[in-house]
């Protein structure tokens, strides 16, 4: 089953002077909880994911991003997911995680770009326990919810331009959430038929809350998309699966001191978690 590398390259908040225009930035750095997905396309014919990166860096003046953006060969983050970004309007941008997907005439850099995005938005169904019924909408749904705030219609037509639509994108992620969830199982039913080792697994992550996952995730990117377990904010509520674990790495809340090989990024605050776990991915 295919899996795909997350490109961390987040835009840089560094005020910048455009010509005679305010100084702005790109970026909110306002917290975001999210409740789930919305999913645009760029309306930039056969523009790769770095130029829509660039773009969002370079004009910080039209106060425009994503959280993602994903073409045919790459994902690139460019803001955590615990962040508010700016792509779909007030209530929008307050609830959701943000996606553009790269609009590319050719069939076959579609469907690649098809299969990243799916892939992207199951994974994070999967770990979020969200569904696409209740947690994925498209651009163009959440102009229909919020008319007066927005009133874009991505990615409809540009998914209809290659024969698709936009109940066939929701399919495709449901059987990918399938997927990853049965493959999830086979895992750890082979962890438990293997009585051979005391550890079975070599690195997971041990997050603490939803503020913890985006520097989390990264981590885990590092590590070849490493196992992910959330502590929904309990001490105590640590996967039974740490058992099995040799390197367990955990993000936030408490240090772990029951395993020598604990890897602890648990700052006093949020800010001081995400410092730790950036430094110790930098070593990886």
């Amino acid at each position: 089953m295919a899996t795909y590398q997350i490109s961390e390259q987040l835009l840089q908040n560094r005020p910048v002077l455009i010509h005679t225009r305010n100084e702005g930035k790109p970026r909110s750095e306002d917290t975001l909880n999210p409740q789930g997905w919305v999913i645009h396309s760029t309306a930039c014919p056969n523009v790769p994911a770095i130029n829509i990166k660039n773009s969002f860096e370079n004009h910080p003046q039209n106060q425009a991003n994503s959280h993602y953006t994903v073409d045919y060969q790459t994902i690139i983050r460019m803001i955590p997911e615990n962040e508010i970004c700016w792509a779909c309007g007030y209530t929008g941008n307050h609830k959701f995680i943000q996606v553009e997907l790269c609009e590319f005439s050719d069939s076959n850099k579609f469907q690649e770009a098809w299969n990243r995005l799916v892939w992207l938005v199951a994974q994070s169904c999967v770990q979020h326990e969200w569904n696409t019924n209740d947690n994925v909408n498209s651009h163009r749904g959440i102009s229909l919810m919020y008319p007066k705030e927005s009133n874009h219609l991505d990615p409809i037509a540009y998914l209809q331009s290659h024969g698709k639509t936009w109940d066939e994108l929701l399919q495709a992620i449901d059987t990918k959430i399938i997927e990853l969830k049965n493959q999830s199982i086979s895992n750890i039913q082979s962890i438990n038929n293997n009585q051979g080792d005391e550890f079975k697994i070599e690195h997971a992550v041990f997050y603490f809350t939803e503020r913890d996952f985006s520097v989390a995730r990264m981590i885990s990117a590092k590590l070849k998309d490493c196992a992910m377990y959330c502590r929904n904010g309990v001490n105590a509520n640590i996967h039974t699966d740490i058992k099995y674990v040799k390197h367990p790495i955990f993000v936030g809340g408490s240090k772990y001191h029951d395993n020598p090989n604990t890897i602890n990024c648990c700052g006093e605050h949020d800010y001081d978690t995400a410092l730790l776990a950036a430094n110790y991915a930098k070593t990886l």
